[in-house]
Order: C-alpha cells, then sequence, then structure tokens
C-alpha cells in the first residue's frame, strides 16, 4: 500500500495529539519533510530534536512510504516520538561522555546508544499494540 505524503505528515500529527501524555505535546514541529533516500544506511524515519528548545524536524524516507503500510508508518513514527520523549534523559547520559577517557567513552556511546534504540522500539511497540486494542 502506498501511502502519500499528505497522510505521512497527518500521522505525525496525530500521534503528536494521541502521545501528548508521554511528554510530547508540547513540542512545535518546524517541519516534516518527506526525504528521497533519506540517509544511507538509516532507518525509515528520523527526528532532529533541539536541545535547547522544544522544537522538532521529521524526515521520513519516500521509498518507505512506497512500501509501508499504515501499520509500519505508525509503528516508526511513534519510534520518533518516543526519541522526543526521551530528549532529557539522553542529554544526561550523552553528557557523561565528555568527562570519559577516549577508549571508554567509544564503548559507553556504543552500550548505550544499542541500549536506547532497544528500549525505544519496546516501548514504541508497546504504545501500538495497547492503541491498537483501544
Amino acid at each position: 500500500m502506498k501511502i502519500t505524503d499528505k497522510q505521512a505528515i497527518a500521522r505525525v500529527h496525530y500521534w503528536a495529539k494521541e502521545l501528548a501524555l508521554l511528554g510530547v505535546g508540547h513540542f512545535r514541529i518546524e517541519d516534516i519533510e518527506i526525504a528521497e533516500d533519506l540517509m544511507e544506511g538509516s532507518s525509515a524515519a528520523c527526528v532532529l530534536i533541539s536541545k535547547d528548545y522544544d522544537r522538532l524536524q521529521f524526515w521520513i524516507d519516500r521509498g518507505f512510504l512506497q512500501d509501508c503500510g499504515l501499520e509500519a508508518l505508525d509503528r516508526t513514527l511513534i519510534h520518533e516520538w518516543v526519541h522526543a520523549a526521551m530528549r532529557d534523559y539522553d542529554f544526561v547520559v550523552e553528557s557523561i561522555e565528555d568527562q570519559l577517557a577516549p577508549a571508554v567513552a567509544d564503548i559507553y556511546s556504543k552500550h548505550a546508544g544499542h541500549a536506547r534504540e532497544n528500549l525505544v522500539d519496546r516501548i514504541a511497540t508497546a504504545i501500538q499494540a495497547i492503541h491498537s486494542k483501544n
């Protein structure tokens, strides 16, 4: 099923409202871009979150929209919104890296990043499952 740009943009806004209690309702969406070849080797979407202000930008890969269904799009968008919800926590975790020896910082960064992605993915999966039951 092909998802249109307009549908994808509407789903970003839909999930902003649905996930407001997660702590993302106050974020201002500055841009939602449907991009060709998002970033080589990256996922289907990404979010850039300001560290200083409650603003963010979404990018969604056009190729992903050509091949995904609504369920896959929603799961991807929920995942990105969970990243937004974790912004302040991530800042604390990442701020420690500057205090570590370079070799330790590399290991720490790799493991913290992996753990973050796993947690974000599990939270997104749980949210989608609960939402679909309702």
